[in-house]
């Protein structure tokens, strides 16, 4: 069966995503190797949330891959954390439009796309 253009899409954004987060973690990492931190304990924490975020990101990867019913459910509660992490990035003190916009755009194209026809379609659940 020839898979529908919108989940070709959306294994795209989701992989540039997962690699993303990917790349966020290695950065962390390198920070704690050389030394740069204010507080160690916080950085390591930080650190091991986000490879864990990266190892489930690419978890609904594959099963998005793999039209599995699950990781539409949980691509929809990721994109939407992206959303409430976007939303924070507004936010003074420090607020990072950039930030929060490189996060709106993408979770909001995943979150369109999940719920067109062709993907619901897919992702039902056989009974």
């Amino acid at each position: 069966m020839k898979k529908p253009v919108q989940l070709l899409v959306l294994l795209g954004i989701t992989g540039v995503q997962t690699l993303a987060l990917y790349a966020a973690a290695f950065f962390y990492l390198v920070e704690v190797i050389t030394g740069n931190y204010k507080y160690l304990p916080t950085m390591l924490a930080i650190t091991v949330m986000i490879f864990a975020a990266a190892a489930w990101a690419s978890a609904v990867f594959r099963g998005l891959a793999k039209t599995q019913a699950w990781a539409r459910s949980s691509s929809v509660f990721i994109q939407t954390a992206a959303l409430a992490i976007a939303y924070y990035s507004f936010q003074p003190p420090v607020p990072r439009p950039d930030i929060a916009w490189a996060l709106i755009i993408p979770a909001v194209i995943v979150l369109a796309l999940l719920f067109t026809k062709p993907l619901s379609a897919s992702f039902k659940r056989e009974v």
